[in-house]
């Protein structure tokens, strides 16, 4: 219903329903999450392991559990104690539920230095769940209080180590004043550490004491980096901020920005389990009944699903019908609306479809057609899209007969920009995360773009415009040479 009546599909546009339906959604994800504005020790610290990679590899459950329990039982592999510590807690990989289990690994691990291991210690005995020796014998705690000290030693010792978890736990103790002195500064101090780090639960609470003093501008950017991290407290409260309106500039009251972190929140909550079993279908090979399964999810109305189906019927994965792009564009058109973040999908479907005689008439818009894909594209570009990036540079490099002219200089400054937004990876938080996602083979595509943009400089004569000088100044141009140069390099850096 919110989706329905933000963006009017089938009902009048109503941004006060929707915002309302929305956050109804949030409100029951938080109380299935347990996530209140002062709950802020997270024991999922490490929830990703080489236990996924592994799986990712083909590996079988058993198979992976079998080789990790071989590995720890030597007692040297740090990580695989650490892993073998993760399945007993979490029952993962076909593994029994055993706390006792989980401590005696998760201590091994900590003794041979896994500051993961000795943050989530500290979580066990500071949030009373799980075992602890006593005078030689097995016993569970009976108190917080009673394991506070404990569990403040291992979190400074993982601290010690740089685990921004950690950190994060016991800037919440001094906090609060939980087992310490209550000291806001050097809490303040830790959750920063952390934060800088890219702890999202950190983020989050450094984004909290920044909007107690009201540095909204600081406040807003840790937020809404908790928030890209999948923090869904942290979608909760940018929900909250922009519905009450905190500050003119940087949290204006917003009844379409609250609806949409609203949205997100909410989005994370008892449905996505339905989702994850349709990619579950997916990865077991089960594609009939996966893009089925999506595609009802699709239907009403959520992102994820939609995004998903739409990439499944594109790709004739479990539906090879004549109608399976209409479905695809129809769906990601509604994954576009309610993020930009498809707006590459969508254009570049509804481009080959229109390339290969296709109607596109299901998707409305001001204009139709080829223009109608490009637009897509091009407002994927702007947001900095890779995948757009690269389709535009390559269309504009060749030329594409009745879509558009050849233009080699546009061609060049397009893949300029795609290599400088990939080699800011560690510099943008927006690039970064785009950088997170790229394979092996794409950072060797990295290194041959740098090599096409070397080609295309040399081809046409445009060194110097990488400068922005006149072509026929010879300064200019030996500048433009010298990056030229420069690049080869960095494309035989990144082959």
């Amino acid at each position: 219903m919110g989706f329905r009546h933000l963006f009017g599909a089938g009902v009048p546009v109503n941004c006060s329903a929707a915002l309302a339906a929305y956050k109804e959604m949030a409100e029951i994800t938080m109380r299935e999450h347990n996530y209140y504005p002062d709950l802020l020790l997270d024991k999922d610290l490490h929830l990703i392991s080489l236990l996924e990679s592994r799986k990712a590899n083909g590996k079988s459950d058993s198979a992976i559990r079998t080789e990790l329990l071989k590995e720890a039982a030597s007692g040297k592999s740090a990580e695989a104690l650490f892993e073998v510590a993760k399945m007993y807690e979490t029952g993962a990989y076909g593994m029994e539920e055993d706390e006792d289990q989980a401590f005696d690994f998760y201590l091994a691990a900590a003794e041979n230095g896994h500051a993961g291991a000795m943050t989530q210690l500290g979580m066990m005995y500071a949030t009373t769940s799980g075992p602890h020796r006593d005078g030689g014998e097995r016993a569970y705690q009976s108190s917080l209080a009673e394991d506070l000290d404990t569990a403040i030693d291992w979190f400074e010792k993982a601290g010690a180590l740089g685990d921004p978890g950690a950190l994060n736990a016991i800037a919440y103790l001094y906090l609060h004043g939980k087992g310490v002195d209550r000291d806001v500064a050097k809490a303040a101090e830790l959750y920063r550490t952390a934060a800088q780090a890219g702890h999202p639960e950190a983020l989050l609470n450094w984004g909290e004491l920044l909007l107690r003093d009201e540095a909204f501008e600081e406040a807003l950017e840790a937020l809404h980096q908790a928030e890209a991290q999948g923090q869904i407290l942290a979608s909760f409260r940018l929900g909250q901020l922009y519905e009450e309106g905190v500050d003119d500039f940087y949290f204006p009251q917003s009844c379409e920005s609250a609806a949409a972190m609203y949205k997100r929140a909410g989005e994370s909550g008892y449905w996505i389990s339905g989702v994850r079993y349709g990619i579950d279908l997916y990865k077991a090979g089960l594609m009939e009944h996966a893009v089925t399964f999506l595609a009802m999810a699709a239907e009403e109305g959520y992102e994820i699903a939609q995004a998903n189906a739409a990439y499944m019927l594109e790709h004739r994965m479990g539906y090879s019908l004549p109608d399976a792009d209409d479905l695809a564009l129809r769906f990601y058109d509604r994954a576009a609306l309610q993020s930009p973040d498809h707006y590459f999908a969508l254009g570049n479907l509804m481009l080959r479809m229109e390339m290969e005689g296709k109607s596109t008439s299901a998707v409305p818009g001001p204009v139709t057609g080829l223009r109608q894909a490009m637009g897509y594209l091009e407002e994927a570009v702007e947001m900095g899209q890779v995948q757009a990036l690269r389709k535009l540079a390559e269309m504009y490099e060749v030329g594409e007969e009745g879509v558009l002219a050849q233009d080699t200089a546009k061609a060049l400054g397009l893949y300029k920009r795609l290599v400088t937004l990939l080699s800011r990876s560690q510099r943008s938080e927006r690039a970064q995360k785009i950088g997170n996602k790229l394979s092996w083979s794409s950072m060797m595509d990295i290194g041959k773009l740098q090599w096409k943009v070397t080609s295309l400089s040399a081809k046409s004569g445009l060194a110097s415009v990488l400068h922005g000088g006149d072509k026929k100044d010879g300064e200019k141009a030996q500048e433009g040479i010298l990056d030229v140069e420069g690049q080869v390099s960095s494309a035989a850096e990144g082959l």
